[in-house]
């Protein structure tokens, strides 16, 4: 046991258990490169690194085997060593070999106890050009810590080049932060929070999947993740908008998503999770360390109220629960099982907001990646990403491989950003006016799918032509049937996952399949996976031989 340990803080327990969920996976993985170019000087910038990981102690945290009585590590402070940095030469590699040596380099799990948890390697990817490649294990820092990490650096590096001196002095301590949580869980503050998370989830809203799949099981976290950057036009209309209502963008995003999960789900008692920096004093806000908090925001989907209105609501249960985002999610989930046994999670769908300000520097050329672990906890989870410096908006779709499709994933983008440029042209229409699907998608269903004397293309098969109907109009009720409807998106999304597990079964082309079901959405769906995999589906009575 070694001397002058630290138990671990909520936030670094949520990411413990994450780990511990997914032994030797890169989940807790946070990886970015800094790409300068121009003429770099390599000593000035190991020396700014250095000096960044001497004076932040929460970089040189490691965990060590705890005490007899505790099922998790504990935290130590690893003396400081200079690092000297192995430089890679990827002169000579295509790019596409050098953003697959960082992919793979970010999917490498790192060894937990008694060893760093940071990695820094130089990439020498031109003569005038030199990228910077950081990955840390989740547990030390977060993304706010990651962008302050990075401003620096560049600082640093700055002040060695101009030969400005550089005071000797340490940034703000993280183990401040840890007697600071040691004291707010004993306080009466603590409990007031307390009572606001239990009473807002005294009957927490029944879990749906957007794929309609049980999640009450372990299943894998395996994830891709599709980036789409909006237009300049788009963005520009939903900050103008934003600016003029004085609204958040988070809010506006997240009233459009509450809305595409209720007529996607057709229920309207939602959750979804978002993550708030959890940083109370100023010494917190230039802090490095894990802070994070993961709070699920509940709102009901009205679909007669405005738009507008609806976002205001929004925003104002942001703030409700920004109030309270000290308690930690794990203890709230714990209390809850006590009554509710079969909860699973309360975030199950996340959406986050991170603006990205990175130092301007005019005397030095550089840019910013961030690159993706491979793994998600949460089935679906949105992270929109402003530059303030240049005004462009990125969303990175991360979605778990077992549940969605690209496909899917395309249709939700397409669904989300049809009802928010809507919804920015008649912001105080009801949300039961405001369409997911285009102008020319809606003339096409109405004008030639309308048509009676038409007659199907003789190539056509009869899952081609739901699949058609389904991209055409997602969210029209598809299957009415005792205690609730399908629409087509959701029947499409349902026969597609079962497909999938049908031809990793081994369905193929010509390929009998029996369906034994009574006359239920499950008949339909199962009828539909079968065809859609490839196979001929036989009908079974459940009632014969009796």
């Amino acid at each position: 046991m070694k001397e002058n340990t630290y138990g671990l803080t909520h936030a670094q327990r949520r990411v413990w258990f994450t780990e511990l969920l997914e032994p030797g996976t890169s989940i807790c993985n946070l990886t970015a490169c800094v790409k300068f170019r121009g003429d770099v000087d390599l000593d000035a910038l190991q020396l700014a690194l250095n000096l960044s990981i001497s004076r932040n102690d929460a970089i040189r945290f490691q965990l060590t085997e705890g005490i007899e009585s505790e099922s998790e590590p504990r935290l130590y402070l690893a003396e400081y060593k200079g690092l000297s940095l192995e430089i890679i030469d990827f002169t000579n590699a295509e790019m596409t070999e050098t953003e697959q040596w960082i992919h793979d380099q970010a999917r490498i799990p790192f060894k937990l106890l008694d060893s760093p948890l940071y990695q820094f390697y130089l990439l020498r990817i031109h003569p005038h050009e030199i990228w910077l490649y950081a990955k840390f294990h989740h547990i030390i820092m977060d993304g706010i810590s990651l962008n302050l990490m990075g401003n620096q650096i560049i600082n640093l590096y700055q002040k060695i080049k101009k030969g400005e001196p550089i005071p000797d002095e340490q940034e703000p301590s993280y183990i401040s932060y840890i007697e600071k949580e040691r004291q707010y869980l004993q306080s009466s503050r603590f409990e007031k929070d307390h009572l606001f998370w239990t009473q807002t989830y005294q009957q927490p809203p029944e879990y749906h999947s957007l794929t309609g799949q049980s999640t009450s099981q372990k299943q894998s976290t395996s994830a891709s993740r599709d980036t789409i950057t909006l237009s300049p036009y788009l963005a520009h209309t939903i900050q103008a908008f934003c600016e003029e209502q004085k609204i958040s963008m988070i809010s506006l995003f997240m009233a459009s998503f509450y809305i595409c999960i209720s007529r996607i789900t057709s229920k309207t008692d939602l959750a979804i999770g978002t993550y708030y920096g959890n940083r109370g004093s100023k010494a917190e806000k230039e802090m490095l360390g894990m802070f994070v908090s993961s709070l699920p925001i509940r709102k009901t989907v009205d679909s007669d109220a405005d738009f507008l209105s609806f976002v205001r609501s929004v925003g104002r249960e942001q703030l409700s629960v920004m109030r309270h985002q000290r308690f930690p999610y794990n203890l709230l989930v714990n209390e809850l099982r006590k009554e509710h046994k079969d909860l699973h999670n309360l975030i199950g769908i996340s959406m986050q907001y991170h603006p990205l300000q990175w130092q301007k520097a005019d005397d030095l050329n550089y840019e910013t990646a961030l690159y993706f672990s491979g793994y998600t906890a949460n089935e679906l989870s949105v992270q929109i990403q402003e530059r303030i410096d240049t005004g462009a908006i990125q969303l990175n779709f991360d979605y778990q491989n077992i549940l969605f499709s690209l496909e899917d994933i395309k249709r939700i983008q397409h669904h989300l950003l049809t009802l928010l440029e809507n919804a920015l042209q008649n912001p105080h229409s009801t949300i039961k006016e405001l369409d997911m699907a285009e102008k020319h998608e809606k003339e096409k269903v109405l004008y030639e799918f309308n048509r009676t004397k038409a007659v199907s293309p003789a190539a056509s098969t009869l899952h081609g032509l739901f699949e058609r109907q389904a991209a055409l109009t997602p969210d029209r009720t598809a299957l009415r049937f005792s205690g609730g409807s399908l629409t087509y998106a959701q029947l499409d999304m349902y026969a597609n996952r079962l497909a999938a597990r049908l031809t990793a079964h081994g369905v193929t082309k010509e390929s009998i399949v029996g369906v034994l079901s009574e006359r239920s959405p499950d008949m339909l769906t199962a009828v539909l996976a079968v065809l859609k995999a490839g196979g001929a589906y036989l009908p079974l009575d459940p009632a014969y031989p009796e």
